[in-house]
């Protein structure tokens, strides 16, 4: 029998045109994903999907025939869930740079205990976009966090504490040790401005030993700003796990360690099953 899960895979399949897409947004395994769609051909009878150059995936006549009837199913089962608040599974929103690790291992966070039909959704402010998902009671954000969370509303869980330091080029790092070039000369790199991080992300620059009289604010992606630190355009501040390839590269290098450590925490409804979130909290320990 068909389950609603394997219909979900099979819509994102059909609506993304290719299983590493549909994995991507659903932040799981390709492999997770051809054996879901395998399992639903079992249950139908026949072939769903064929695959073409370039991992492209079309529908087969039978998927299309298939097609109605599981965004009918899907639906009528987040009504459901929705309704009943219990039902639908849970729902992890968190940043893009997390989605990768978790899907290196997340073998190891589903024998940790993490439901196995957990959906990974990125978003580049995950509380903000859990919050206003829809489904609070089963929706959880893993988000950088300075504090726990002081709300009648939500509740948090400290999943980790992580090391921070500010980071240069070598060839910027080097004329800053020789005196070449001054301190307050370096632009400082930052997310955008709203981003609620930012403010302690420069705190952490001052106290660390860093002023500038040039501040460049861009997006909320951490890689693109690693990128502009290792190309010599200025200083910032990362998680040290965040960018340990590129210094293991040599491409950056650690100018001064951060004197508080940013927290990763896990952060849901207060309405959330208690059960649920002590189980979700106890997988990504396992990180």
């Amino acid at each position: 029998m068909a389950t609603i899960r394997q219909f979900e895979v099979f819509l994102a399949i059909a609506d993304a045109g290719s299983m590493r897409q549909a994995a991507d947004r659903l932040g799981i395994s390709q492999p997770t994903i051809s054996k879901q769609i395998k399992a639903l051909e079992r249950s139908v009878g026949g072939t769903l999907m064929r695959r073409s150059r370039g991992g492209r995936a079309t529908l087969a006549p039978l998927g299309l025939e298939l097609l109605d009837e599981a965004r009918s199913s899907v639906e009528m089962h987040r009504r459901f869930a929705h309704r009943s608040g219990d039902c639908a599974p849970p729902r992890i929103y968190l940043r893009n740079y997390l989605l990768d690790i978790v899907k290196n291992k997340l073998d190891r966070l589903e024998s940790a205990g993490l439901p196995g039909d957990t959906t990974f959704i990125v978003s580049d402010d995950p509380l903000p976009t859990m919050v206003g998902s829809g489904s609070p009671a089963n929706s959880f954000a893993i988000a950088g966090q300075i504090s726990l969370l002081a709300s009648k509303d939500l509740i948090s869980q400290v999943l980790i504490e992580r090391t921070c330091s500010v980071y240069a080029s070598p060839a910027l790092a080097a004329r800053l040790a020789d005196g070449s070039l001054a301190a307050d000369g370096v632009t400082h790199l930052y997310p955008s401005k709203d981003f609620k991080l930012t403010p302690w992300l420069r705190a952490m620059m001052r106290q660390s030993g860093y002023a500038s009289r040039h501040e460049v604010y861009g997006r909320q992606f951490v890689e693109l700003i690693a990128e502009q630190v290792a190309n010599g355009e200025g200083m910032s501040v990362f998680m040290d796990f965040h960018v340990q390839n590129m210094v293991e590269n040599g491409r950056l290098v650690a100018l001064a360690r951060c004197p508080d450590p940013l927290l990763q925490v896990l952060i849901a409804s207060s309405a959330v099953d208690s059960a649920l979130f002590t189980r979700i909290a106890r997988a990504f320990h396992a990180l």
